[in-house]
């Protein structure tokens, strides 16, 4: 999965994470299955929607900021807000 994400920074079509922001949490929905390194870190710092079939995250409103720019800078996903 590593190399999806590496080639979708390479030609300037970059994987979307959505993000949609409630009172005190965060939705997040990340564009398909995630390297294991960033999966496990994700896992401490976040807990799966039931529903999304491993692709929705729920974090803390405070989280917000450190979970986008974790993701950001090391899959290159570009923040799509809702």
């Amino acid at each position: 999965d590593r190399a999806r994400f590496a080639l979708s920074r390479e030609v300037a079509s970059a994987s979307v994470l959505r993000i949609e922001r409630g009172d005190e949490r965060v939705t997040l929905e990340v564009p398909g299955w995630l390297p294991r390194p960033e999966y496990r870190w994700l896992s401490l710092h976040a807990a799966p929607v039931a529903e999304s079939k491993g692709l929705g995250w729920e974090i803390s409103a405070d989280a917000e900021a450190q979970v986008t720019k974790v993701l950001t800078e090391r899959l290159g996903l570009v923040v799509e807000a809702q």
